[in-house]
């Protein structure tokens, strides 16, 4: 069963930290952390819950548009957050954003291929619909997606203060364990997700 909350995602070029919900007073190391780089070689439980946290990172959906896009069409204006937006619908070619990744990190790939791959196994084509909304500065506000294979559903990114410089800080060694299937994080499994990054 899901339980709703709040979990933390710090995204590394090669690590992974995700700091679970806890219903009790928080452990004394409440970082679990994953190598991305190797990912593919986790097993089981584990494997699926890197994927999932891997397939929420804005990096890898913006370089799946840029190496990926194959059409893009109007679909209309809204207010959001009382921000004037367009929306576009992209279309993306996974197969040709996993092939053409280049410096970006190994796991970028791995993961749009696992996408892929999902796609077509379920007879389909490895094709995603993603919507672009676009303020009135022509700078990106939001995209809505559901990551194919990580049972995520519905995912929605919000975008502020572009330009805006960011450090990304990660979590103490003393305070980070080895990623724990059965610690009840429960990453992105749930009919919808959202998240909000400035920069």
């Amino acid at each position: 069963m899901f339980t709703a909350g709040v979990e933390d995602l710090v995204y590394t070029a090669q690590q992974l930290y995700i700091r679970p919900m806890s219903a009790t007073t928080p452990p004394a190391k409440p970082w679990e952390s994953s190598s991305v780089l190797e990912s593919g070689d986790t097993a089981g439980t584990a494997q699926q819950l890197i994927f999932q946290a891997e397939a929420l990172d804005p990096g890898i959906i913006l370089a799946e548009l840029v190496a990926g896009a194959t059409s893009a069409a109007p679909a209309g204006t809204a207010s959001v957050n009382g921000v004037a937006i367009t929306r576009y619908i992209v279309i993306v070619d996974l197969s040709r954003s996993a092939s053409a990744t280049g410096a970006a990190p190994t796991a970028y790939g791995e993961v749009m291929a696992t996408e892929a791959k999902s796609l077509t196994d379920a007879g389909g084509q490895p094709s995603l619909s993603v919507v672009v909304e676009l303020d009135g500065h022509g700078s990106l506000a939001g995209l809505v997606l559901q990551p194919p294979g990580a049972e995520v559903g519905t995912l929605t990114l919000r975008f502020r203060d572009a330009g805006t410089s960011v450090t990304v800080t990660e979590p103490p060694a003393d305070q980070t364990v080895p990623l724990n299937p059965s610690s009840g994080s429960s990453t992105g499994v749930e009919n919808s997700s959202s998240s909000e990054h400035a920069g």
